[in-house]
């Protein structure tokens, strides 16, 4: 089994073979504006949630700028004043106590508290959760939920009868995702996956191992008898999923001997051939299994 310890694997904050973005949960406010009020007027939040403020009735803005308000800890604002209707919508990101305004209206004043949603960065450092792992063709996709203040996650992989595959650490923050190709992991086995992030180096802070396995499905396979055969050879193979599949005989300098078969196999069904190897000299052949998705040889020897 190969080891990918010494292996650059893609990691990224994009989950490239999810075919979507990482979103870490939002939840959106409302404050709606009109008769000179924000309505509710103080309002609580988390680090990146989404406020959006919706005139109903007449001439307003929502001024948060630190020109206004020095204290807050970042500016924002709708816009200039405008008529009703209009819906604006703004992104916090910096915790604290925002205080804004209607730069018509100054009496007509609002509060926006915003805490932190990264945890402090020390011991304890909470686990990891959201564990998932996705088969694909060409490898695993192994996720879960980001760690907001992360500056990276350590996964380890080893098959679930005993072993490490490997471990890998991945620098980056909010990490939350790690790829294995299928270079690495074999048919039929069942592996189990861990992974810890945290917020230090030095010292090292991280949370506990969390985790969960995945399995590799059966893949195509091959047998032969009598081997090694002094004529006559039976071979069998069988594939994982339906399919176009060749079965082919090749002696060892890659030269076509024989072609018993090319058309499309049925999954968890044994197809049977026999290869007459009599006008051949002795030594070492190949039957090469080739399906849509892997290519599986058996070596049998002709031996009188």
């Amino acid at each position: 089994m190969k080891n990918f310890n010494n292996l650059t694997i893609a990691v990224c904050t994009c989950m490239v073979f999810f075919l979507t973005s990482i979103s870490i949960a939002q939840t959106t406010h409302i404050v709606e504006v009109s008769n000179f009020q924000f309505t509710p007027a103080s309002i609580t939040i988390e680090s990146g949630d989404i406020v959006t403020f919706n005139n109903v009735s007449g001439f307003h803005n929502a001024n948060g700028s630190t020109d206004v308000f020095p204290g807050n800890p970042a500016s924002f604002t709708t816009g200039s004043p405008a008529a009703a209707p209009w819906s604006e919508s703004v992104v916090l990101t910096v915790p604290g106590t925002y205080t804004y305004l209607c730069d018509i209206h100054t009496n007509m004043v609002g509060t926006i508290i915003v805490n932190s949603s990264e945890p402090p960065c020390e011991n304890p450092y909470p686990a990891v959760t959201g564990l998932s792992s996705v088969v694909q063709t060409n490898g695993v996709a192994l996720s879960w939920d980001p760690i907001s203040g992360s500056i990276g996650c350590q996964v380890r992989v080893g098959p679930k009868n005993g072993g490490i595959l490997g471990t890998r650490t991945i620098g980056g923050n909010n990490v939350s995702q790690f790829f294995i190709p299928g270079q690495f992991l074999s048919p039929g086995t069942t592996y189990d996956w861990e992974v810890r992030c945290g917020c230090s180096q030095s010292p090292v802070i991280a949370g506990p191992w969390m985790g969960a396995d995945f399995a590799i499905p059966a893949g195509a396979a091959i047998t032969s008898f009598p081997n090694p055969t002094s004529d006559v050879s039976n071979v069998t193979f069988s594939v994982a999923g339906e399919g176009y599949a060749t079965l082919e005989v090749y002696d060892m300098t890659g030269r076509s001997l024989e072609s018993l078969f090319s058309g499309m196999a049925s999954a968890d069904m044994d197809y049977r051939f026999s290869f007459n190897g009599t006008g051949l000299p002795e030594g070492v052949y190949i039957y090469r299994l080739t399906t849509e998705t892997e290519t599986v040889i058996e070596k049998f020897m002709i031996s009188r």
